[in-house]
């Protein structure tokens, strides 16, 4: 699933899996025992501030409040750290539903970014 859902990134799903520990959570939606959606996300070393590294919920199951869920389980146990006092996230500009998704949770725009890729070197 986090293949599909994010086929560029830079950590894959073992990677994923490899990172938790005290400071990284991975929160599963599972719907008769088969994995719909995740939710990975961290607390930096200061406990200070929380990230949302990934969030993806299978297209079958989209708009049925999975993502929601994930979301709200991972922003309550980052938040469980007295410490934390902001959540940060980074979304595609043209994902309009994860946009709405993390509106709603109160997340605001900070600010845009562009990025750009090279393929393909000629050396």
């Amino acid at each position: 699933m986090h293949n599909e859902l994010f086929p560029t990134t830079y950590f894959t799903a073992r990677q994923i899996v490899e990172r938790i520990n005290e400071s990284r959570r991975l929160f599963l939606g599972l719907e008769n025992g088969i994995l719909k959606g995740y939710h990975f996300c961290k607390i930096e070393s200061d406990a200070r501030l929380g990230y949302v590294d990934f969030i993806g919920v299978d297209r079958s199951v989209r708009g049925r409040s999975l993502g929601a869920s994930l979301l709200a389980a991972g922003m309550d146990w980052m938040l469980s750290f007295p410490e934390t006092d902001k959540i940060s996230l980074t979304v595609n500009a043209d994902n309009a539903a994860a946009i709405k998704l993390y509106e709603k949770y109160g997340f605001i725009t900070e600010r845009v970014m562009c990025g750009y890729r090279k393929k393909g070197l000629d050396v």
